[in-house]
């Protein structure tokens, strides 16, 4: 569904990303993980146009810089890392989801506002729906941020770390809306993370960069078994099974 070849990333001389290729498979929930300045931030932002690359990147088949605009929005929606405070409503914010379809400043139909107002629920923020962004938390921001992806109502999700800021317990609601838009929406996802220990609680597969390439593109699974976690991040992995029959694996410093 979502396919890099051959991409490059330069600022000025500095190489961020080199001969970089990867996969990303459809309906499944994706991880972007790498150490700080691996150029998770810079590889994500090719797909919205915010960094000049080289190579080539396909959204379903086509090339991505030659999808017009508006049917680009129709495909994929984006979560950047950083969200403005704004004097837009929970509300007004999420219409703006519908605008691929609607047009800039377009009337919204009858099926446009049952969808805002689903999207808003979605995201438990109706109590909140007429509320200014700046006057939320950061949290809250993040989730009617969410509720705008949700509005546009695409079939590929880019979130840039979504759960940076929030608390133990939102960064657990926000993983699961992400699941079920995967695995009950068959939603495509691929989010970028520094825990490691939340995203993989949440995610089917692993993108890794490290080195200026792409080091891993498949299941968690086979990541966790391979010598990755390790000398990437120095870390260790260990999967452990709860008392529900679910297993869980935990990333651990050794020292």
């Amino acid at each position: 569904m979502l396919q890099f070849e051959n991409v490059c990333i330069q600022y000025g001389k500095t190489v961020v990303l080199s001969d970089l290729y990867a996969h990303i498979e459809k309906e499944k929930l994706t991880v972007l993980i790498g150490k700080n300045g691996s150029g998770k931030s810079s590889l994500l932002g090719c797909l919205i146009g915010q960094t000049n690359h080289t190579g080539r990147i396909l959204l379903q088949n086509k090339p991505l810089d030659a999808i017009k605009p508006r049917e680009r929005a129709k495909m994929l929606s984006f979560l950047p890392q950083t969200m403005p405070e704004s004097a837009l409503t929970v509300r007004q914010l999420t219409a703006l989801g519908r605008t691929p379809y609607s047009g800039l400043g377009g009337r919204l139909q009858d099926g446009d506002r049952k969808i805002i107002e689903h999207s808003i629920a979605r995201c438990d923020l109706l109590h909140l729906a007429d509320k200014p962004l700046n006057k939320l938390s950061g949290g809250e921001r993040k989730r009617a941020f969410l509720a705008m992806l949700l509005a546009q109502d695409t079939p590929f999700l880019v979130l840039d770390e979504p759960t940076a800021h929030l608390d133990t317990l939102q960064t657990a609601h926000f993983y699961a809306t992400l699941q079920t838009l995967v695995h009950e929406e068959k939603k495509t996802v691929l989010f970028a993370a520094h825990d490691l220990n939340s995203a993989f609680s949440a995610a089917d597969n692993v993108l890794c960069l490290h080195h200026k390439q792409a080091v891993f593109s498949g299941s968690k699974q086979k990541f966790i078994e391979s010598d990755l976690p390790k000398t990437v991040f120095g870390l260790h992995a260990q999967t452990v099974t709860d008392t529900d029959g679910k297993t869980r694996t935990f990333f651990y410093s050794p020292i």
